[in-house]
């Protein structure tokens, strides 16, 4: 059997001295526009360990279960503020599980953690959330039990799975699986499609269908569905990267694919970044600008700019320690970084962040953290740029290179249109995000866009549309389904 690499680091869990000290950073003197402005803590009863942004603008939280049957569980309206309990009504704990987006909207659950057992004993089960009626159902189980795995969206629409431990506590899995939506069946892969990959890889679809796993091993490798085999590309010269940051950067030039993969942060901590561009004869990993704060289990989300926004983390040595309140913003386009307003409460290990339709980011969790229960909401400095593009049209679904409208008053205006996928994300890795621009151009009181040209570059489901002026402010977000 072969231990994951990742297990002495979490078996210091239960030594952990909790740090809810004051963090690493000052306040910053500087004003909203350029900082960006946090809100106060708000209590939403739950601890946000795993989020995901659904197809209704709300936010689903969900952590371990209590005194309840199941992981108790809450949806969040992050406008009117409602929260609704949707905590599971059958005995099963999905803390540790991993979740994606299927094409419909429902939330897929995957494997998660034995209940009332020792601990990181993976188990089969397959839970699936739907926001439509707000409730929680059982579905087929997985061949394989996984605790820590990691979902991938497919281009045809099924979720890929791979990584977690198994239900000893110890194996990691190797074996792959696919899940169809449509027949709710699961499909073994074969032995050559066996996998390496630590607990809660970072995994990126390509354009060409392929998988590149960014992390936390450090061999940069592609997985092909095609031949269900897996070739190397290279090694990441920060090492292995255990809870770092890891993210598809956009390509704002819409003749060109995304095919440029960056990572920020781990284990160490580390304050190095690192860039590979996929579409290179060669592809190598090269240092990108280092990170104001070296960190690990920040979350790094794509925001409506395509800006990086690094929250939350910590320097250790334990996964609660140093806890780093400062917010940095990464600009793809100069390459550097920023520090940003600071947060009021350490969001460290079990910590998650997710950009929202209005542009803001909604940060929750860390059960060792002064305030777990709480979510606290960051507003980007480009919401403090002037007046706001709006969008008083679109359609509610689009399919792949199709020409469609958008109806804005601000026609004239827009410099960029973008889909950003819905994010679902916990232990530092979003599952989902994905930034794809769009080809556009204005008349008439609207724009004539055109849907990415195929699921390899945006995979069926749901997106936010943002259009942006040329002082990069974003409009608050249309939701549609692509695909």
């Amino acid at each position: 059997m072969r231990r994951a690499k990742l297990l002495p680091l979490l078996l210091c869990v239960a030594a952990v001295q909790l740090a809810a000290g004051a963090g690493t950073a000052a306040a910053s003197p500087q004003g909203p526009g350029d900082v960006g402005r946090w809100s106060a803590p708000i209590d939403v009863g739950v601890i946000g360990i795993h989020a995901a942004l659904l197809p209704t603008g709300e936010v689903l939280l969900y952590e371990y279960p209590f005194d309840q049957i199941g992981s108790e569980a809450h949806v969040i309206d992050p406008v009117t503020g409602e929260n609704t309990d949707v905590s599971l009504r059958i005995r099963r704990n999905i803390f540790c599980s991993g979740h994606s987006l299927l094409p419909d909207g429902r939330v897929l659950a995957v494997g998660g953690e034995k209940y009332d057992g020792p601990g990181f004993n993976g188990i089969r089960a397959v839970t699936i959330y739907d926001p439509q009626t707000q409730t929680w159902t059982d579905g087929n189980a997985m061949f394989k039990a996984r605790w820590y795995p990691t979902p991938v969206q497919m281009p045809d629409g099924t979720t890929l799975v791979l990584s977690g431990l198994a239900a000893d506590g110890e194996t990691l899995v190797k074996r792959m699986e696919s899940y169809d939506p449509d027949t709710e069946q699961w499909t073994l892969l074969p032995r050559s499609a066996n996998s390496d990959s630590d607990l809660y890889p970072r995994m990126f679809v390509m354009p060409d269908g392929s998988v590149f796993r960014a992390g936390p091993n450090q061999e940069g490798v592609l997985f092909h569905p095609d031949s269900n085999s897996w070739s190397f590309v290279d090694n990441m010269n920060g090492g292995w990267r255990s809870f770092a940051g890891a993210v598809l950067l956009p390509e704002p030039d819409t003749t060109k694919a995304p095919e440029r993969v960056f990572v920020a942060g781990g284990w160490g901590p580390l304050d190095s970044t690192e860039i590979i561009d996929l579409s290179d004869a060669t592809p190598q990993w090269t240092f990108s600008d280092g990170m104001h704060h070296a960190r690990y289990n920040h979350n790094t989300v794509l925001l409506a700019d395509g800006s990086i926004l690094a929250v939350g983390g910590g320097q250790g040595p334990n996964l609660y320690d140093n806890p780093v309140r400062q917010a940095e913003l990464y600009d793809p386009a100069t390459g550097l970084w920023r520090d940003m307003a600071s947060q009021a409460a350490n969001r460290t290990y079990h910590s998650t962040a997710l950009l929202l339709p209005d542009g803001r980011v909604v940060s929750a969790g860390s059960d060792g953290g002064d305030m777990p229960r709480t979510i606290e909401y960051y507003s980007p400095p480009y919401l403090f740029q002037g007046a706001r593009p709006t969008i008083s049209s679109a359609p509610a679904s689009i399919t792949y290179g199709q020409a469609f409208s958008i109806g804005t008053p601000n026609a004239g205006a827009i410099t960029r249109a973008a889909l950003v996928r819905l994010g679902s994300t916990t232990h530092a890795n979003n599952f989902e995000q994905r930034y794809a621009d769009l080809a556009f151009s204005a008349g008439g009181g609207q724009l004539n866009a055109t849907a990415p040209a195929g699921p390899e570059l945006a995979p069926p489901g749901h997106y936010m549309l943002f259009l942006l002026n040329s002082a990069g402010v974003p409009s608050v977000a249309k939701i549609l389904r692509l695909g």
